[in-house]
């Protein structure tokens, strides 16, 4: 198998999730392949550097990054920055995006991950617009389909 065939056929998997998630939602965001989150899991405080490990909820937690398909299955989780570490930073840290930056890691054009809003806008990961206020409605419909 040629490295186009790979290619095209990573193309065609990225296609069936996309219409995957669009069959899921009463108003279908296109190209989508995979859905990313960070979560926080509870953990006793550390005895070393546990200022690192306390978050902005009071608590002492690890952070659990996390992609998802169409079917809730996990694609990618990228386990144990300390509690104190924003989403973006676990994201600019994760070796799933490295990959992609890298090209090791081939997204069709166009497609993409959806996040929300502690996550960067990239070509390959659409987030909502930060709400100041001052939102277009256009901008803010946009949001609601995200």
């Amino acid at each position: 198998m040629s490295a186009t065939d790979s290619i095209c056929k990573e193309g065609l998997k990225q296609k069936q999730k996309c219409v995957e998630f669009s069959a899921k939602r009463s108003h279908p965001f296109p190209y989508v392949i995979g859905c990313i989150d960070g979560t926080h899991i509870s953990i006793s405080q550390p005895v070393k550097d546990s200022i690192s490990f306390y978050n902005r909820k009071g608590k002492f937690s690890i952070v659990v990054q996390a992609i998802v398909d169409s079917h809730l299955k996990f694609i990618d989780v990228f386990i144990g920055c300390p509690g104190r570490c924003h989403d973006a930073a676990i994201w600019e840290m994760s070796p799933i995006r490295k990959s992609i930056v890298k090209g090791e890691l081939k997204i069709c054009s166009g497609y993409h991950l959806l996040g929300d809003s502690a996550y960067p806008l990239e070509t390959f990961l659409m987030v909502p617009y930060r709400d100041n206020g001052f939102l277009s409605p256009k901008e803010v419909q946009y949001n609601k389909i995200l």
